[in-house]
Parts: C-alpha cells; structure tokens; sequence
C-alpha cells in the first residue's frame, strides 16, 4: 500500500532514536514518509522487544518502508556518533527527527550533524507542528495534521485490540435513544438504583441464556452470593415510560416485566454502564475526535491466546489528532487504585501526548476531596455530577483535550 503522505520526498531516509514515549518514534515517519528508515536503539535487554513494537505498528499501519535497525551505547559520545555514522554509511544525507532521545542522546548527535551539514527536524507538541532545525528544504514550522486512533495509539506501545468488552459501538448507538433518560435517572436514584440492577441481574440470571420478556419474580429476592434484591416499583414504572421496558405490572407480590430487547436488558443489569454510554454518546456528538471507542479490550502483550497476556478494558478511549485520551467512568467516588491504573495506562500508551479523564456520578471535590486532590496532582482531568447534569460534558471534553 503507498503511503499517501504530501510531504513525502522531503526526505528519502530518516534517522530515529528510539524513546519509551512511543509517539516520539512514528510522528516524523507518517508525516514524511520516507523510503528508508532507520532506528537508532539503546543496548540492553529489550533490543528484540523494540524491534518488535516498530515492525509492528507499521505493518498495522500498512507503511511500506525499508526499516533497519542498530543498537549502541548511548550514554556515551562516541556511542552516539558511531552509530550515526554506521546510519550514515547505509543512507548518507538521510534527516536525523530528534523528537525521540534523551537530552544527552540528542545533545551528542545534534553536535555531530552540525559538522556534516545534515538535515535535522523535531516535533514541538505546544505548537503541534515540525520545525527544521538545521539543513532542511524548507522554513517555518510545518503543522502537524496526522490523525490517529485508538487503535494506533495501543499498537504503537506494543499492544493490540483484541476485541469489544461488554458493549460494542454498534450495540451503545442502539440504545441512544434511551441512554440520557436512564443516565439521569441513575443520578437521581444513585442509591435505589444499584439495588434495582442487583434485582434485575438476579431475576435474568435466573430465567436462562436470551430470556428477556415475560418475566416474573418476587418483589423482593433473598439468598445468592449479592444477598436480598428488592424490585423498586417508581424506578420500574420510569424504565416503562422511557421505553426501556415494554410491560411492568406488580400482582400479589410478584413482579412481571419485559425488556425492550436484549441489549437493553444487558445493559441495565450493569451498574455503570449507562454513565459509559452516556460518556461514549457525548463524544460522539461533540463532533471533535477522530476516533470514539467505548468498552476495549486491551492485550499489552500484542499477541492473541498468549498464557501470560495481559488485558485491561477500557471504559472510553478518544483520539484527537495525534492526542489520545484515556476516560475511566465511576458511578461513585472512584478509589486510590483505580486513579493509580488510569494513571498508569495514560503514561504506557500516550506518554507525554495523553490526557487521562475521570468521568463520576459523584459531586467532586464535596464528596471526597482527597480523591478530587489526589486526580488532579497525577494530571487526570475530571468531569463530575454537576458538570454531566447541566449539559456541560461535551464542552468539558473538548477542553481537557486540547
């Protein structure tokens, strides 16, 4: 497949050193497109790992390229320099992208190109543009217009989509119709409506795989591993009038009901769920990002049916240019270990470019503003009750985006 790039030619070859942040190692690549590339990899011990990632992010890009790769010291000098100058030897003249490195890394090449004259550029993320340092066919900064999506952003730290969690894009837009009404109606009845779910789960688990219509049940529900489940007569009779349930009547003790469907009664036998759609649906509408997807499987090891993978979901993932934001969604006050793992999975597949949202039915900072403090210390913007029952998500995205 040609890469369709109208910067290509600007450079036949380029030069890459290899950084953890793993934006750093394709921005100049995708944008440029050149016909030969190299990478400039540290010793150690994870030299067939970082081969690995590069080849294949581009094989998952479709980026037809001749990619070699060498690994030297390069906390040294002359480290640095030798493996420029083994690049060299392969490909002279080729544009060295110092936007990957550390400081010392690039303080060292950036020496040794001065003396040959060679073409250098970097990547600036305030400005979201390329700029040529020095020996480069053009002037001024040039704006950085790759859009990427989630899926890039996890191939790209080494791991893959494997497949939906407990909700597909397909199966959330079929219940946009009824997503808003039933999401404020969990925040109006946050306490009544985990014991609802409760029931519900308890009553579908009962009847059997695929029975969803002409339920009947108790009124109240003892025993199993969630104890008593009671049915809450106002909260069935509002699901009736969203049209989330098509029949509920109560007659001598029993409840008898129907779902609309079975994505609906799926949905609603999960406690978090319509905060997630009411989430994924915002940022679908707001118009902004190239890429909205809701309940991903992630596998960081890359590799399917692997023993030792190891997978998270993830709530909502939005891309926005070269920026990817990571969007955790809690009914309640969220937990020290769960800021920790949204934390974490923001650094590992956006490094530096990421944003980390946290998206909460609770009121922050009142409810807990140690957790509030906690969020905003690690960087992790937050979207609280007060902002998602005023009408104020879709603004809120865009700008914790930017």
């Amino acid at each position: 497949m040609e890469n369709a790039c109208p910067f290509a030619g600007y450079f036949d070859a380029m030069i890459e050193f290899y950084d953890e942040k793993p934006i750093c190692n394709y921005l100049a690549p995708l944008f440029f497109c050149p016909q030969k590339l190299t990478y400039i990899l540290p010793d150690g011990e994870n030299l067939r790992r970082m081969k690995n990632q590069v080849l294949r992010f581009f094989r998952h890009r479709e980026f037809v390229c001749q990619i070699d790769f060498i690994s030297a010291d390069l906390n040294t000098r002359e480290g640095v320099e030798d493996a420029l100058k083994q690049a060299l030897s392969v490909h002279p003249g080729a544009c060295l992208d110092i936007t990957g490195g550390n400081d010392f890394t690039l303080f060292s090449a950036g020496g040794y190109c001065r003396e040959l004259s060679l073409p250098v550029i970097a990547y600036h993320k305030r400005t979201n543009a390329f700029s040529p340092v020095a020996g480069c066919p053009f002037e001024g900064d040039i704006p950085c217009d790759i859009r990427l999506t989630a899926e890039d952003f996890v191939e790209m730290s080494g791991g893959s989509v494997v497949k939906s969690g407990r909700m597909t894009g397909k199966t959330a837009s079929s219940l946009f119709d009824i997503t808003e009404p039933i999401f404020r109606l969990t925040l109006r009845s946050r306490g009544a409506w985990a014991s609802q779910v409760q029931y519900f789960q308890s009553v579908v688990s009962s009847a059997g795989e695929g029975v969803y219509r002409d339920l009947r049940a108790p009124m109240a529900i003892r025993g199993g591993r969630s104890g008593s489940a009671r049915c809450n007569p106002r909260l069935m009779e509002e699901l009736l009038h969203i049209g989330a349930l098509t029949e509920w009547r109560e007659e001598q003790g029993m409840a008898r009901f129907s779902f609309r469907d079975r994505q609906t009664a799926e949905a609603l036998c999960d406690v978090g769920m319509w905060l997630e759609l009411f989430v994924y649906r915002g940022a679908l509408q707001s118009g902004v990002f190239d890429d909205v997807r809701i309940s991903c499987i992630v596998d960081w090891n890359g590799i399917e049916n692997e023993p030792a993978n190891v997978l998270n979901e993830l709530d909502v993932v939005v891309s926005r240019k070269v920026t990817p934001c990571f969007i955790s969604c809690k009914s309640g006050v969220p937990t020290t270990a769960a800021l920790n793992e949204l934390h974490a999975l923001t650094n590992l597949l956006g490094g530096r470019n990421a944003r980390a949202i946290l998206a909460t039915g609770a009121r922050m900072p009142q409810e807990s503003p140690s957790v509030y403090q906690r969020a905003k210390e690690m960087g992790i913007g937050i979207i609280s009750r007060v902002e998602l029952e005023t009408g104020q998500l879709e603004a809120c995205l865009e700008e914790l985006t930017r």
